[in-house]
């Protein structure tokens, strides 16, 4: 059975963003045609298509090419974009690099992606020499190189890349391919952020949260978090909640960010909004709606929401009491190693 669209255009989003590439998801889905678009190197203005005989002019093929692509005709865009691509054009090569990458216009090819990144690479693209980087970071195409992988990330982040820069500081920060370097991760991080990369502004916001490579500064945490938060980064507008709860005390201000967080679907907030009603913070307390966000959390494998989703239903909270469905509830928390669930499950399952 395949992957629900929903969950595959969240997957094929996340992805994209680590490459640097924006993703829309296609009004009329077509098999392996998942489109995505990369802002630095794909045209922004879709010319007209006036022919689609393939001819030696560059510029005819990169305009019918990303016409095509602009066009979601993936299969005729690569014929001109590859052929570009073969008279040297970087900004092609990466693109076709893409497009075997994800199986756009052709089969998936991570081999042929690596080939062509590689080729847009070596002409100092900094986008194909990011991509290249996370192919080698991940051991998709070939064996799993994180020195590889840095030694291309660095490649991109020192021509100014922002995806590059942050993917570097996460090298730096997890101690692959290079000495785990806290400082130099962050040093990554701050001139991905200050680019406006939303992904970087994250990872910095969290650095001077916990004071990990710099002095811990919960108002420039919340700066970064904020600037994140704009791009509707939804970790980062949970953490906006956090910093307001747990270190300014202020839950009124702190609900807000956890409700905008909730409705962009991040299972920690709906899960947190859950607290806060069972336990009547900011809100009368309302035991229905405790369950419902707990349900929304749960649904989408949140451990802690699952255990007390289960407490819900053992204790009759705002559901029928029901200790099958808090059995049913404690296991899959359980199963995702949650510490007090496995104690209730035994406790029920006795009974």
């Amino acid at each position: 059975m395949g992957m629900p669209d929903k969950q595959m255009n969240f997957i094929l989003k996340s992805f994209a963003e680590v490459l640097g590439w924006s993703y829309t998801p296609p009004k009329q889905e077509e098999p392996k045609k998942e489109e995505s678009k990369k802002e630095e190197t794909i045209s922004s203005h879709t010319p007209k298509v006036t022919s689609e005989k393939l001819t030696d002019d560059l510029n005819e093929l990169l305009r019918l090419g990303y016409s095509y692509f602009n066009d979601r005709k993936y299969t005729k865009a690569i014929k001109y974009l590859q052929k570009a691509g073969e008279l040297g054009d970087s900004g092609a090569q990466n693109t076709v690099g893409y497009m075997h990458h994800n199986g756009m216009g052709t089969e998936q090819n991570y081999i042929e992606a690596i080939k062509w990144y590689k080729k847009s690479a070596e002409q100092n693209n900094s986008d194909a020499q990011n991509s290249l980087g996370y192919m080698y970071d991940l051991g998709l195409g070939t064996r799993q190189d994180y020195n590889e992988a840095v030694k291309w990330y660095r490649k991109s982040a020192e021509l100014g890349n922002v995806f590059g820069q942050n993917n570097l500081g996460t090298m730096y920060q997890s101690g692959h391919g290079v000495q785990q370097n806290d400082k130099e991760a962050a040093k990554w991080f701050m001139k991905s952020a200050e680019q406006g990369n939303a992904e970087g502004q994250f990872a910095l916001g969290n650095m001077y949260y916990n004071g990990i490579g710099v002095k811990q500064d919960y108002e420039k945490a919340l700066e970064c978090f904020k600037k994140a938060g704009e791009k509707e980064n939804h970790v980062a507008i949970y953490m906006i909640g956090n910093i307001y709860k747990i270190c300014f005390k202020n839950n009124k201000e702190a609900i807000k960010w956890y409700r905008k967080s909730a409705e962009l679907g991040n299972a920690d907030a709906e899960c947190t909004l859950g607290d806060m009603y069972k336990d009547g913070i900011e809100f009368s307390q309302d035991y229905k709606e405790a369950v419902k966000w707990y349900r929304k959390s749960a649904d989408k494998w949140n451990s802690n929401a699952q255990f007390n989703l289960g407490n819900m239903y053992r204790d009759g909270l705002g559901v029928k009491q029901d200790n099958k469905e808090a059995i049913k509830w404690y296991r899959m928390s359980s199963e995702q190693g949650h510490p007090m669930a496995k104690t209730e499950l035994d406790k029920l399952l006795k009974k």
